[in-house]
């Protein structure tokens, strides 16, 4: 069952950094609602629930738009069924400017092929504005684990002699790709265990009955820093300066982990052009400013920020690289048998 949440992101003390539906569809009557953009509130719309990384990303740059706008800026969370509420929401609003849409690679660009009834298509019923920040995906394991990288990992799993549960925050995400592409490629026996969010996995993880599990790099970092959990490898195709001691699975000798997790704001199809550049422009001033910047790395994200014409031409190859991924996993198999 979704769950829709609004909030005003206007109080600095709410992030950490003081600076810086449906219905017909119409276009903007004159060229002043161009020039005076934004004269009203502006929606963020969130698959993510509140408190999660998204949300937490959602809310820093609503808040940044805020003051650099002197406009409210409302974050709305939608949750629910992999994004696809929050993003079938965006898509049915009027291409205006005032609704945007936050939103990761696989909860856009997965859903496309795992989820083939969609009543959108996230390729022709959008405009990218920004690439925003890029999240990271690490394999944890408790801190009093008896392995301590991938070899290690593989070498005690084909031990015991049956599958060992690994956990992700759902089925179709980025985690869970990156699970079956370990298992299926490198015949590890693993089996997974979908958690709603990475609260529950962390949960298990620390206190012993989950063996290994997914996190995002904003739980990834709280757990190595309170030594309650290590990390084994992150699914990139470098280190990330906000957890720079975790190795990449390719720097340990394993391929095809190296897709790079990212967040973006996007516009229905229809959106003036002088509004999606004017937003692109002013996301890349608060998304570039030294706050932000602190902030994404505090909680575990790095500034990738790539303009709307730019990530317009990235994005195609990133639909198809995402695709290649899922295939090779064999998640969208796993998926057609529910």
């Amino acid at each position: 069952m979704k769950k829709i949440t609004t909030a005003y992101v206007g109080i600095a003390t709410l992030i950490g950094f003081s600076s810086l539906g449906g219905g017909a569809v119409a276009q903007p009557s004159s060229a002043d609602s161009v020039s005076n953009y934004p004269d009203r509130p502006v929606t963020i719309v969130s698959w993510s629930p509140a408190g999660g990384p998204i949300d937490i990303l959602a809310r820093t740059i609503a808040h940044g738009l805020s003051e650099l706008w002197n406009e409210k800026v409302l974050v709305e969370n939608r949750t629910g069924a992999t994004g696809v509420i929050a993003t079938q929401h965006v898509a049915r609003a009027t291409p205006d400017g005032y609704t945007l849409l936050i939103t990761t690679s696989t909860a856009h660009i997965a859903n496309l092929y795992l989820q083939p009834s969609l009543s959108y298509n996230p390729k022709t019923d959008f405009e990218p504005v920004a690439r925003l920040a890029a999240g990271s995906v690490v394999l944890m394991a408790p801190a009093n684990a008896p392995f301590n990288d991938i070899d290690g990992l593989i070498k005690y799993a084909r031990e015991q002699g049956k599958e060992m549960s690994y956990g992700t925050w759902g089925i179709g995400s980025s985690a869970h790709l990156y699970g079956e592409l370990l298992k299926t490629r490198y015949n590890v026996p693993l089996v997974h265990v979908p958690y709603r969010g990475d609260v529950g996995s962390t949960q298990d993880l620390v206190g012993g009955t989950l063996p290994i599990s997914f996190t995002g790099g904003v739980t990834a970092k709280r757990l190595i820093d309170a030594g309650q959990a290590k990390a084994l490898a992150i699914a990139s195709a470098q280190r990330f300066s906000a957890l720079p001691n975790v190795p990449t699975f390719k720097e340990q000798g394993y391929e095809g982990f190296d897709l790079m997790g990212w967040a973006g704001i996007f516009v229905p199809a229809g959106t003036p052009q002088p509004i999606i550049e004017k937003l692109s422009k002013d996301l890349e001033k608060v998304v570039k400013s030294p706050e932000v910047s602190k902030r994404l790395l505090d909680i575990g994200q790095d500034e990738i920020y790539m303009d709307h014409a730019a990530m317009k031409v990235w994005l195609e190859s990133e639909f198809e690289n995402w695709g290649k991924l899922i295939k090779d996993s064999g998640v969208d198999k796993l998926v057609e048998k529910k």
